[in-house]
């Protein structure tokens, strides 16, 4: 089973896309799949969940319309990002897969492909129903081709992709900048816009004092157009709400986090549980088995600590 979105068409959250060369070829939940197209090149920007690749390969070849696809930008090596890449790489086997060097670590470590066929295994039976399951793969398909710095520049024809390292959701978190459409595809620890919940979600899983300092490395860029990380572009009247919101709602869980850990003789799972009441909700509920929300809680939980721990001496 497969979810068949059209590309650039979401009823369930009224996202809406930025009007430049970009196309919208995502096919289910999960982190968003868009085609840049250039005079010259083509890029897709993740791929999305595994259990949503079928669909999303048919709207990504749709968008090609006979082009070459070129590269694949990696934003971060999270399952619900690019679960979907060993499919791309099945149909696209020339494709240049360019990302962080943490990202070409990481993804060929067994641990880290075999966490994310499982939790693409949860999903698809989250989103598709208690049977269904993935596409097979051969795990030896993961790579990375072409590590991206902050700053280097890719040239598609007449569109200009910047790398802008953004660290905090995860350490190998890249957003990228296009200047000729003065627009930002900002990352995950930049923040993702709830309007249901009226937040910004950001989730500081390797860095809270980084997701800080990235915020405030994007805001800086001062771009007039933004694609937030799983909901698509903000009306320029969001854009500055969007920067304070995230904060605040970084502020916000952090004191959440830290009264959890003030209570005596509970265990982590007990703490965990209480904090899904408020914060795996609404949009993140939707799109995030439980199981995904546990390890992302977690990893805040040990950030915390620590700097609990560092202000302790």
């Amino acid at each position: 089973m497969t979810n068949r979105n059209p590309a650039g068409h979401n009823e369930e959250w009224n996202r809406r896309l930025f009007t430049g060369n970009i196309r919208r070829v995502t096919a289910g939940k999960g982190g968003e799949a868009l085609l840049i197209i250039g005079d010259t090149k083509t890029a897709l920007y993740d791929a999305g969940m595994a259990c949503f690749a079928e669909g999303m390969l048919e709207n990504l070849e749709r968008a090609l319309d006979g082009r070459r696809l070129d590269y694949v930008l990696i934003s971060h090596i999270h399952y619900d990002h690019i679960g979907a890449l060993p499919y791309v790489l099945q149909r696209y086997p020339d494709v240049c897969v360019a990302a962080h060097g943490h990202a070409r670590n990481r993804i060929v470590v067994p641990e880290k492909y075999a966490q994310i066929r499982q939790l693409s295994e949860e999903a698809a039976r989250t989103f598709l129903g208690p049977d269904a399951t993935i596409a097979p793969y051969d795990d030896s398909i993961w790579r990375v081709d072409r590590v991206l710095r902050d700053g280097e520049e890719l040239d598609l024809g007449g569109v200009t992709v910047r790398t802008i390292e953004t660290p905090g959701h995860t350490r190998d978190s890249l957003s990228f900048y296009i200047p000729e459409w003065d627009l930002l595809i900002a990352s995950e620890t930049v923040g993702v816009w709830e309007k249901e919940n009226d937040c910004v979600v950001v989730n500081f899983l390797t860095g809270y004092r980084e997701s800080l300092e990235s915020i405030a490395k994007s805001r800086a860029i001062g771009a007039s157009h933004i694609l937030s990380s799983h909901s698509l572009e903000l009306l320029p009247e969001e854009i500055p709400v969007y920067w304070k919101k995230g904060v605040e709602f970084m502020k916000r869980l952090r004191l959440d986090i830290e009264r959890e850990l003030a209570i005596p003789d509970i265990t982590d799972d007990e703490r965990i549980a209480h904090l899904s009441e408020i914060y795996w909700v609404g949009q993140t509920r939707a799109e995030q088995p439980y199981g995904a929300y546990v390890a992302n809680a977690k990893a805040e939980l040990f950030e915390i600590r620590k700097l609990l721990e560092e202000a302790n001496g």
